[in-house]
């Protein structure tokens, strides 16, 4: 929703703040006994957030210049 509203950048920066918060949460407060051993690795829990931010905000911006201009 970020990136749709705000823009791909921010999207990306919103990501990559939830990835940030779920990776430290692990170490400190983990919500289950496999978040220990699964959101501490950062390739788990920071890049995929980052990248549903970046990817969602290119796909929605690529679509809408398809859908609204769609001889471009």
């Amino acid at each position: 929703m970020a990136s749709v509203t705000m823009g791909t950048r921010e999207g990306a920066i919103v990501g990559l703040v939830w990835g940030l918060t779920d990776w430290i949460r692990a170490f400190v407060w983990p919500t289950s006994p496999l978040a220990v051993y699964v959101l501490v690795n950062p390739l788990v829990s920071v890049v995929p957030r980052f990248l549903v931010g970046l990817v969602a905000g290119w796909l929605f911006f690529w679509l809408a210049r398809k859908v609204l201009r769609p001889g471009i």
